[in-house]
């Protein structure tokens, strides 16, 4: 299952005596995903990651824009968005067809 970060509303650690498991709260309540018996030390590596993400997600979407753009210039900045997992294939190709109609 596919969650994009800025579908996420939060991260958790359920920690154990030797293992964590890793939980990722979706926004719409339904769809949530759970890590069982990770390693601790990957499971707050993996949770530091996803917040990471999480928060270039948010900045992607709520960054003014400064000057006007090319419509090249969108399309390398959202395929470098997708190549680093902020956003989807599907929502790069949605965008992308937004850009050039």
């Amino acid at each position: 299952m596919l969650l994009p970060f800025d579908r996420i509303a939060q991260v958790n650690l359920i920690r154990g005596v030797f293992r964590a498991d890793l939980e990722v709260i979706n926004k719409g309540g339904s769809g949530n995903l759970v890590v069982k018996a990770l390693d601790k030390s990957e499971a707050e590596s993996a949770k530091a990651m996803i917040e990471a993400k999480i928060q270039a997600a948010l900045r992607a979407q709520t960054a003014p824009a400064a000057q006007p753009y090319s419509v090249a210039d969108e399309l390398r900045k959202l395929a470098g968005l997708r190549d680093d997992g902020v956003i989807t294939e599907s929502e790069f190709q949605s965008r992308k067809a937004k850009l050039l109609d």
